[in-house]
């Protein structure tokens, strides 16, 4: 068994082990006499259960108190189930004249957390006055950290409330050598968190510095490749490979931590980039194409016609029903349609995707190639996760950044990964500038989508709200003042006259002059294209066929004769190919020497994107431009107004 398949199935037992904890402390409380009275929450198959239960009957001998039991994720120890903390506690209160009348319970919740649904429910019950003392297990169960610990048992404190812990059975914690104790536990509660902190940042960034990704669950479009063993929620009945006995990361690499690419969700994730590359799908349009057609609609185009779009496999091809959904075509015909992976452990065969679920994993670097480290932060007590998403696009790097430096900032940290893209960088970064072109400007079938190349960088100097796209009569374009329209500023103007304003920045755009020695940069990134790869191949060839023609110089097999004539071809070829290399850097040289003319070539959506580049805000006051604020490369190559 690999590492990886232990460690996968460590984690399937504890998660079984808070499961069957669960399911002991529902059967158990109803036997000891107490009735579920609500559920704030249940999830993942539960493994998550947050409830109270009442005593039934709800008449309560004696003097009245409140008792929780919680249980984590990771059971840092034994003897923490819930039944032993029930049956504890309640062992105590009867030593202490004190009658439960509530069990709160948090399953499958970290103790660090503030916003546990039934702790938070049991401190409101404590306040209400009707209890005299609140019963947890260990003061770990109640709260792991210092400021929480310290603020919720001054709570209690002064609401005349006892925190008492059977851990502690023989102190009052309300006394002086109690108060020091709570303190104690607090200290090396959060010491506790901080080293376990520390660790698992560690620990993550040492996997993601060897190519390895810390995702637990591999991301639509790849699987762990463990065919025999295979536990995907889009494995049996769905993958052709599903049960086999060659495991597919065997096949496609050697180490068993790596994802794989899957079997079909690889194509449904290309399809998706692919459409949303051209910027005439929205992410909703995508997750239309690629849902499956519900089964009244599936009669209809089992015989319909089918356009293939490309072969994938040998025995599978890509084909587009005549409802404009996508599909994996058989030889004998049989269509597989997609479907995403679902929430981990649900077996939804009806699962659909979202346009959220799209916009997710077009925005994931780790299809182009990259893992992803993101730092855990304290925020208000709390430890967060920054760089969440990311803001910017891969087109904003430098060429070192691409090739595998770590990158910082709004990005988090990336890193090359060990795994198999589905995707080039350069199909990915065409996708995301396409999000960051459209803006506020969504793609629909129904009408022409208007662009407006200002929105994004015009912005009111009075409320400092950015103005947005709008249109009146169903032609006139209008920029709208962001913050009069919300009704958050009385600015006196709230809309410019689109073709007017444009026509202003677009004039004073014009005006702007590449320096001659950026020319050598931007030659550079544009003979990245086919052409000039083709250029390249054809001078590598001449070159490595004029090499062989020395070699066998010297070994007499040629004569000087010979390869005097074969040198002179050669060198011929290469002039010629030199010659066509300059031409095109004369060709672009000459645009670049002449940017009005380049302006003028360029659609509004490339306008739009060159002016974003360019400008970092363009300000208007009273419907009068008032300041450009150029981007600092940009800021001595234009004139002032």
């Amino acid at each position: 068994m690999s590492i990886q398949q232990l460690l996968t199935n460590k984690a399937q037992q504890l998660d079984e082990e808070i499961r069957q904890y669960i399911i002991e402390i529902r059967k158990k409380l109803p036997e000891l006499g107490y009735v579920l009275k609500g559920v704030y929450k249940e999830a993942r198959r539960g493994m998550i259960f947050c409830a109270v239960y009442e005593q039934d009957g709800g008449h309560h001998a004696g003097v009245p108190g409140l008792a929780y039991l919680r249980v984590s994720r990771d059971l840092q120890s034994d003897n923490h189930s819930l039944v032993t903390q029930a049956m504890q506690i309640l062992a105590l209160a009867r030593e202490h004249s004190i009658t439960i009348a509530r069990f709160y319970v948090d399953a499958g919740i970290t103790g660090a957390d503030s916003k546990r649904p039934a702790f938070q429910a049991a401190m409101r019950a404590a306040t209400n006055g009707k209890y005299r003392a609140f019963y947890t297990y260990d003061l770990y169960r109640f709260y792991r950290g210092l400021q929480g610990l310290a603020n919720n048992y001054h709570l209690l404190m002064e609401n005349n409330v006892d925190l008492v812990s059977v851990g502690a059975r023989n102190t009052d914690l309300s006394s002086r050598e109690g108060k020091m104790l709570v303190y104690l536990r607090g200290i090396m509660g959060e010491m506790y968190l901080d080293d376990l902190s520390r660790t698992v940042r560690d620990n993550k960034l040492s996997r993601v510095l060897k190519g390895y990704s810390n995702a637990s669950i591999p991301p639509f479009g790849y699987c762990r490749g463990t065919c025999f063993q295979c536990t995907d929620s889009n494995g049996k009945g769905y993958c052709p490979r599903f049960g086999r006995k060659d495991d597919l990361w065997r096949e496609l690499g050697d180490d068993p931590k790596v994802f794989v690419p899957h079997p079909i969700d690889r194509h449904a994730f290309r399809i998706a980039v692919e459409l949303h590359a051209t910027g005439r799908f929205s992410d909703a349009d995508i997750a239309r194409r690629l849902n499956p057609p519900r089964p009244d609609e599936l009669q209809h185009l089992i015989g319909a016609s089918r356009t293939i779009i490309r072969q994938v496999e040998e025995d599978r091809a890509i084909v587009l029903l005549r409802d404009g959904t996508f599909a994996l075509q058989y030889p004998d015909g049989r269509l597989q349609f997609f479907r995403p992976k679902g929430q981990p452990g649900h077996a939804d065969a009806d699962r659909r995707f979202t346009a959220d679920s799209i916009r997710d994993m077009l925005q994931n670097p780790y299809y182009a190639g990259f893992v992803v480290y993101r730092e855990q932060r304290k925020k208000k007590g709390k430890r967060k996760q920054v760089h969440k998403r990311f803001k910017t696009s891969f087109s904003e790097m430098t060429r070192r950044q691409r090739d595998g430096a770590l990158l910082e900032g709004d990005h988090g940290m990336l890193f090359p990964g060990k795994h198999i893209p589905l995707i080039t960088l350069d199909l990915y970064e065409r996708s995301q500038r396409v999000r960051g072109l459209k803006g506020h400007n969504p793609a629909h079938a129904n009408f022409t989508r208007r662009i407006y190349p200002l929105s994004g960088v015009l912005r009111c100097e009075r409320c400092r709200k950015p103005f947005r796209g709008n249109a009146a009569n169903g032609n006139v374009r209008y920029y709208e003042d962001g913050g009069r329209a919300r009704g958050i500023s009385k600015c006196p103007i709230r809309h410019l006259r689109a073709d007017e304003i444009e026509e202003e920045v677009f004039a004073y755009t014009q005006r702007l002059h590449i320096p001659d020695e950026w020319y050598a940069d931007i030659l550079a990134y544009l003979r990245e294209g086919p052409e000039w790869d083709n250029l390249r191949r054809q001078r590598r060839a001449v070159q490595t066929r004029l090499s062989a023609a020395r070699e066998m110089l010297n070994q007499e097999i040629l004569s000087l004769g010979e390869f005097r004539e074969l040198e002179r071809e050669c060198s011929l070829r290469l002039e010629e190919l030199e010659r066509d290399m300059r031409a095109g850097d004369a060709r672009y040289e000459a645009l670049l020497s002449d940017f009005p003319r380049l302006w003028a070539a360029a659609t509004n959506e490339e306008r739009k994107g060159l002016l974003r580049c360019i400008f970092s805000a363009i300000w208007v006051k009273d419907g009068v431009i008032t300041a450009y604020e150029p981007r600092e490369p940009f800021a001595g190559l234009l004139p002032d107004r």
